[in-house]
């Protein structure tokens, strides 16, 4: 009988301090101007499935997920989103949230969208936001035309904003991705792209077992190697155990490389060649023909 309530005794030590170990957050969101609550924001942590939305109250509750560092996004069509970064190791944090409207105005760039060639830009963006991959030929835009685009054809540059969430359906991975879309820039001339935004992830739901499987297989597939599997190898010191290999790249000047001055001369001097050459295939040559046929 001792032994008995020794065991249970240690059995509600452990499930209290598993409860303790619970992570936690809890909150209630608000207009920033007339404080009253908000139903059916959009709270979650960035690049998760985790997340949910405010009740009838604008109360939130986000609990039982695993200890690490999360960003978590306030978001709510009309208002400016908010994103608060939160370390959690069975922590319980409970948060009072004051919304801002937003008075978006576009820019005189967005502001001339190209709509004669949105196809053709579509498919540009398209290609380098989502890739060219095997699995991102399964991946669709359900809502591709909330997106506005426009490509500066003296700058070389194609833009891309968008007012709504990006309703994204990864049927190779089995998710479905809103992405509120801040900026995407595609530089032609110094090749070079850039894009912000904030994804929340859905999963979807599975006609049966075996798709359920092979979407579990094809995630595990596509994170093992990924730069995210990188990063948290390293974060958690197990660099070394793993499959990674990282290698330390040394700059080695060629000693037979000319000087840079050198080589800037030459360059000068063969662009001039060529511009020069170039004028001279576009001069016209006139031919008078007279009454003899000369």
């Amino acid at each position: 009988m001792r032994a008995l309530v020794v065991i249970l005794f240690f059995c509600s030590l452990v499930c209290q301090y598993a409860q303790a170990q619970v992570n936690s957050i809890t909150g209630v969101v608000r207009d920033s101007l007339s404080h009253e609550s908000l139903p059916y924001v959009n709270v979650f942590f960035a690049n998760t499935s985790i997340g949910t939305s405010t009740n009838n109250e604008g109360e939130f509750s986000i609990s039982g997920f695993p200890p690490g560092k999360y960003d978590l996004v306030i978001s709510f069509v009309g208002y400016k989103t908010q994103q608060y970064s939160f370390d959690f190791s069975g922590s319980a944090f409970k948060l009072d949230v004051a919304l801002a409207q937003s008075l978006v105005q576009l820019s005189e760039i967005l502001v001339k969208a190209d709509t004669m060639h949105w196809k053709q830009n579509f498919l540009t963006f398209k290609e380098n936001f989502i890739g060219t991959t095997t699995n991102a030929a399964r991946v669709s835009i359900s809502n591709s035309k909330d997106i506005h685009l426009y490509f500066d054809a003296k700058d070389k540059v194609l833009v891309a904003h968008a007012r709504k969430d990006l309703v994204i359906e990864n049927k190779a991975l089995g998710y479905q991705v809103y992405y509120q879309l801040v900026d995407f820039l595609l530089d032609y001339k110094n090749n070079r792209m850039q894009y912000l935004g904030i994804p929340r992830f859905e999963q979807m739901k599975a006609a049966h077992n075996l798709q359920a499987k092979k979407w579990e297989s094809e995630r595990r597939r596509a994170y093992e190697g990924s730069f995210v599997h990188l990063i948290q190898t390293i974060y958690q010191q197990k660099l070394e155990s793993s499959k990674f290999q990282l290698f330390e790249l040394h700059e080695v000047m060629n000693p037979k490389r000319p000087p840079q001055k050198f080589l800037d001369e030459k360059i000068k001097l063969w662009r001039d060649a060529n511009f020069q050459n170039t004028n001279n295939s576009k001069e016209k040559t006139v031919v008078r023909i007279g009454g003899d046929g000369v």
